[in-house]
Parts: structure tokens; C-alpha cells; sequence
């Protein structure tokens, strides 16, 4: 179900881009001011149906560049679904952020794919399905990351898309 805003909501979000806030920052403040809890992806698309642009950022200095550089230079591990306890549980992200690799072959059910480094040193294994929605199995009953580690998550794997073209 979509949500709907209201015309001073979506004059707000206007203002906010034009302001020169980033989709994360988009959404706190649809979270803080008005209540309303948008995925990072469909506040993307909000930006886009309100024919909005959101600004450059300074070139090499942006937060989604930083964690981009970080999570090169990880090795490639391949993260599969399953019960026991991910490969690399406990080792530290890179520099205490979160680190996103795409599969090169997706899962099975899945549109695409990959493995996660979160910031606390747990892996996982993420997919997103045909309908937006993202799984993410750490191997570890009730393991849930950070709201900064997500937002994280979601601004490097939009970030990993858009550079392969999606």
C-alpha cells in the first residue's frame, strides 16, 4: 500500500531537496516531522514521482562515496542462505561501516542479491525480491542491525545498483 502524502508534506520534501538533503536525510525527516515511515527506496521513488532532483553532493566527499571505497576493498565472500552462523562473524566492518557485495550469480527466487559486513562485524546474506522487499539472514536467531547500519545498507546497495546501470 502506498503512502499518500499531503500537498504541505510533498511541498516540504520540495523544500528539502532543494535544500540539498539526501534521500536518507528525506527520510528521517518524514519520520521526525510528519511520522511516517518510509523504506529508503520508496522515498526514491516519492523524489521521482514529485519530479524532484536531489543535488551533488561535493565530488569525493560525499558519505555514500566513503562507504563505496570501504566496501572495495573488501575480498569478495559469497554469502549463502542457511541456519549455521555466517562466515566472518565478529571481524569488524570496514572502519566500523557497512559493507555491501552483489552476487554475481543471483539467488534462486531472488532479482538480485548479495552478502553484508555491518558495522558490529556480522554477515549476512541479503536478497531483494520482484517486489522491492529485502531479506536479510545473518545465520543468527533475532539478530537484527542498527537503524544506521540499514540506512547504511540501503544507501550502498542503491549506490552498487546504480553503478551497474540499474
Amino acid at each position: 500500500m502506498a503512502i499518500q502524502l499531503t500537498d504541505v508534506q510533498k511541498k516540504a520534501v520540495g523544500e528539502w531537496t532543494r535544500e540539498g538533503m539526501g534521500l536518507g536525510d528525506i527520510q528521517r525527516r518524514l519520520k521526525e516531522d510528519f511520522g511516517i515511515s518510509m523504506a529508503f527506496i520508496d522515498v526514491r521513488f516519492l523524489v521521482l514521482d514529485l519530479s524532484l532532483k536531489i543535488q551533488d553532493k561535493a565530488v569525493g566527499e560525499s558519505a555514500d562515496l566513503k562507504i563505496g571505497k570501504a566496501a572495495q576493498t573488501q575480498p569478495k565472500q559469497d554469502g549463502l542462505f542457511s541456519g549455521a552462523a555466517p562466515a566472518g562473524a565478529g571481524e569488524p566492518g570496514p572502519e566500523g561501516g557497512v559493507s555491501v557485495e552483489i552476487d554475481r550469480i543471483k539467488k534462486p527466487g531472488a532479482m538480485i542479491s548479495g552478502s553484508v559486513m555491518f558495522s558490529d562485524g556480522v554477515k549476512a546474506s541479503w536478497a531483494l525480491d520482484q517486489y522491492g522487499r529485502v531479506a536479510i539472514d545473518a545465520g543468527q536467531p533475532g539478530y537484527r542491525p542498527t537503524e544506521e547500519d540499514l540506512m547504511a545498507f540501503q544507501r550502498e546497495v542503491a549506490s552498487k545498483l546504480q553503478a551497474q546501470g540499474y
